[in-house]
Order: C-alpha cells, then sequence, then structure tokens
C-alpha cells in the first residue's frame, strides 16, 4: 500500500488555511459587518498571516540548523 507522508509542512499549511478561513466565517457572524468592512479586515488578517507563518518558518529553521551543527554532542547513559 503506498501511503504519502503527511509533513509537518503539509500540516502547518492545512493549519492556517483552516484558521483564516474560519476567521473569515466568524468575522462574518459579526453584526453589523459589511464587504466593505470585510475585506479590509481579512487582508489585514492575511499581512498578519504571512508575517507570522514566515518569522515561524525563520525559527523552526534557525532551530534545526543549531541541531545539524558540527560540534559533536556527548551523550550521557
Amino acid at each position: 500500500m503506498n501511503l504519502r507522508h503527511f509533513g509537518r509542512a503539509q500540516q502547518m499549511w492545512v493549519l492556517v488555511i483552516a484558521c483564516f478561513t474560519l476567521f473569515a466565517l466568524f468575522l462574518l457572524l459579526v453584526p453589523g459587518m459589511t464587504f466593505a468592512l470585510w475585506w479590509p479586515s481579512m487582508l489585514a488578517a492575511l499581512v498578519a498571516c504571512a508575517i507570522t507563518v514566515l518569522a515561524f518558518q525563520w525559527w523552526l529553521g534557525a532551530v534545526l540548523a543549531r541541531r545539524d551543527s558540527s560540534i559533536p554532542r556527548t551523550t550521557w547513559e
């Protein structure tokens, strides 16, 4: 059976899209919300989401690069 590996990157993008979609739907439930108010709010949410994803990717890359350093680790067993 050929199962496709669903890695962390794919999981992150599913989570980002799900959260963005839920925010859009919940924003529509706000009383008095019009399309003229909704789309700038969604644009601001998209910018905030992009900054957050980029910061997380930068941080995760730094953590993983530190783990793959050439300095050998000692194990205490």
